[in-house]
């Protein structure tokens, strides 16, 4: 009876999801910024994208675009990496549910 691959063991195993991920998530932070930080000056009525993009550069330099990423990457570094790290996990779960439910009687869960 072939049960398939083994899971493997290992610290880097358990922690590479999390790292990868959280990582992809950081990244998308950082690309998305300045596309966000226009959407905001838009909704507060600064003008249209062209114009605030314009007034941005001019008046706060390219840094003006990055302006409150510290509290997005943060975000990522938290909610994210837990939510997309621990994913794998839950779709072992509910695609092998004997699987998991015999491991957990056994103590190897």
């Amino acid at each position: 009876m072939g049960e398939g691959k083994p899971k493997p063991k290992g610290a880097w195993h358990t922690v590479k999801p999390f790292i990868n991920l959280g990582t992809a998530g950081m990244l998308a932070t950082c690309v998305i910024q300045p596309i966000d930080m226009t959407k905001v000056r838009i909704q507060l009525g600064e003008g249209s994208a062209g114009q605030v993009i314009k007034t941005m550069l001019e008046n706060e330099g390219v840094r003006a675009f990055y302006k409150g990423l510290s509290a997005g990457l943060l975000r990522q570094a938290t909610y994210t990496t837990a939510r997309l790290g621990s994913f794998s996990d839950y779709v072992w779960i509910v695609i092998e549910p004997t699987k998991f439910v015999s491991l957990a009687v056994e103590g190897q869960g």
